[in-house]
């Protein structure tokens, strides 16, 4: 009877873990299996290939960001969409996540234009998943969530009033017998390197949409589309959509996103509806020791009444000493988003950053996003041992457009642009040190100091700002 549960506990943990390996990967997360097999067979079958596909992994080093890498292990979203879109071993499996945060925030402009406040607290997320074979090809997933601040409720016997719904849809494999899916429901969408659409894992919360996808995968690439309701207010007219159509061979993604917006809302003409159509490519991979990721999105249509004229550009370098005990990455980026020129013209030039996880890309202290910025980041990741990753980086931010406002990576306003002003907005330095005891424990910590510069001297109040957090994730 043990070994029996142990069997089953152990399917249930490669059912949740395969995907994250395989997605990164590339390779199919559910290899054929002759019928032949035993369970067991099926089971060591499955080791052997997880082995594997770990051993690659590792090889290749495919991650582009220790963060994005580890904090997300084992993940249900993939960079071409959801793994929960293959078969799971069990007809029903479970999995959940606990994680704190305790963080100091010092002079943050985010939280406030002058950076004057200064405070700390502890974020505590808590998450439980099911996954359930219904028949054959049909799949349903429910995700519980609960996100809080400790001391959030002001007494012991509070009600858990933070308790949602993070996951809920219904999954059809394989319509019509061809590598054709269906999911309804609510949901989780991550795309390339999250710059435009991502999960949003770093703020508690996450990010979810409730609508429909489909996605083709057959064997050397895939395409996703789908349509999502962002808001839905019950008045006439006053609902955001979101659509998209994404995906390409295993090298290069091809995108084409729409956001309509049909609540009024003031612009530089005096206000209006949204309709803004996001097109662009990401092109990466990895030749001997050097990996690289180019993308470039391009935008057009109607934003609050605006037309919108915009572009940005991203380019990643690196280089692994494959050789070198620690195996140093080294690697340079360059960042670009077009800003507005004029304010007042009707035409809006700077680069909507749509859904991101920004927190990723441009800084770990969230001061800047991907709009109106030219960042240049130097940065090394370490591996002193297989517990253990070194991350330190140090941006050089700076503001194409003058008179472009500067905003964080939520896309709120922290100061306006100014006519004469520095193009110099800010250096930054981050350190994440992160330590694995076990796989199912994800230790890390991060110190951040961000230093103004002449754009933020000129304009205002400008202390330079620090965030500190140490954070503890478990899942099982």
């Amino acid at each position: 009877m043990k070994h029996r549960q142990f069997l089953i506990a152990l399917c249930a943990f490669l059912g949740v873990f395969t995907p994250f390996v395989s997605a990164q990967t590339g390779t199919d997360p559910n290899p054929p299996q002759g019928a032949e097999l035993t369970a067991t067979d099926a089971l060591e079958k499955r080791n052997r290939d997880l082995e594997k596909r770990v051993e690659q992994l590792e090889r290749n080093q495919l991650e582009y960001d220790v963060e994005s890498y580890l904090s997300n292990v084992p993940s249900f979203d993939s960079a071409q969409g959801d793994p929960s879109l293959t078969p799971g071993a069990q007809a029903l499996r479970m999995s959940g996540e606990i994680r704190f945060r305790g963080e100091i925030r010092d002079h943050l402009y985010s939280d406030d234009p002058n950076g004057e406040k200064s405070f700390n607290l502890v974020r505590q997320r808590m998450r439980l998943r099911f996954d359930y074979d219904v028949v054959e090809n049909v799949e349903v997933t429910i995700q519980l969530q609960d996100v809080r601040t400790w001391g959030q409720e002001q007494k012991s016997t509070g009600y858990l009033a933070n308790v949602d719904l993070r996951r809920a849809f219904v999954l059809f494999k394989n319509l019509g017998e061809k590598p054709v899916d269906l999911q309804v429901g609510r949901q989780v969408l991550v795309y390339g390197d999250q710059r435009l659409i991502g999960h949003l894992e770093w703020v508690d919360q996450g990010r979810t949409y409730d609508g429909v996808r489909v996605r083709s995968h057959p064997e050397k690439f895939f395409v996703d589309a789908w349509a999502v309701n962002i808001r839905e207010t019950g008045a006439v007219n006053d609902d955001k959509y979101f659509y998209g159509v994404y995906g390409g061979p295993k090298f290069l993604d091809l995108y084409f996103l729409g956001v309509q917006d049909q609540m009024t809302a003031g612009g530089e003409s005096g206000g209006g509806t949204t309709l803004l159509w996001t097109v662009g490519f990401r092109f990466h991979g990895k030749k001997g020791k050097f990996d690289y990721v180019v993308e470039m999105p391009f935008q057009f249509g109607e934003l609050n009444g605006d037309d919108v004229q915009a572009w940005g550009a991203a380019a990643v370098v690196g280089y692994t000493f494959e050789d070198s005990s620690w195996q140093p990455r080294i690697y340079f980026e360059f960042n670009f988003a077009s800003g507005d020129d004029d304010p007042t013209d009707g035409t809006n030039k700077q680069l909507q950053t749509l859904f991101p996880t920004a927190h990723l890309w441009y800084g770990y202290a969230d001061q800047v996003g991907w709009n109106n910025l030219m960042d240049f980041r130097l940065g090394v990741l370490l591996k002193p041992s297989a517990k253990w990753r070194i991350k330190i980086d140090y941006h050089h931010m700076r503001r194409p457009e003058e008179l472009g406002a500067w905003q964080d990576v939520t896309g709120k306003v922290i100061r306006n642009g100014a006519a004469g002003s520095s193009s110099h907005l800010a250096d930054e330095f981050d350190l994440i040190v992160q330590w694995l005891p076990s796989k199912p424990v994800n230790v890390q910590f991060g110190w951040t100091t961000f230093f103004p510069g002449g754009f933020i001297k000129e304009t205002g109040d400008s202390p330079v700002a620090s965030f500190i957090y140490l954070q503890c994730r478990v899942v099982f």
